[in-house]
């Protein structure tokens, strides 16, 4: 089963569309790379008892606030934040250095025994 923001956003788009008796078309390369996932319920159940999609379960059903909600599609992933941070430090002179100090803070060599360097 597969659990993303992106399947939850396309869904919620889907069933809003289906509501008001539009035809539904797959019209982005972003909507057609996620498709939706069998079961809207199951997703949503999945992203909550993961703790990503903030909810409550209270008696065995989910409760969601409309306004946590709307924060949590506002927010970047994690991962997104993550790879914003890729090479960050590619043009700092100073992380041989760096780099160098904390292995020797730790007592050991940056290249482990039986590898070439």
């Amino acid at each position: 089963m597969m659990c993303c923001k992106k399947s939850i956003v396309f869904l919620s788009q889907l069933c809003r569309k289906r509501r008001l008796g539009r035809k539904i078309k797959l019209d982005t390369v972003e909507r057609a790379s996620c498709p939706p996932p069998v079961n809207l319920k199951t997703t949503i159940a999945c992203q909550a008892t993961q703790g990503s999609l903030p909810g409550r379960n209270i008696e065995n059903q989910w409760r969601f606030l409309k306004s946590a909600i709307d924060d949590w599609l506002r927010t970047p992933s994690s991962h997104a934040a993550l790879l914003q941070q890729i090479g960050a430090f590619a043009d700092d002179e100073t992380v041989t250095e760096l780099r160098a100090s904390i292995y020797r803070d730790r007592g050991r060599s940056e290249v482990d025994e039986g590898q070439d360097a």
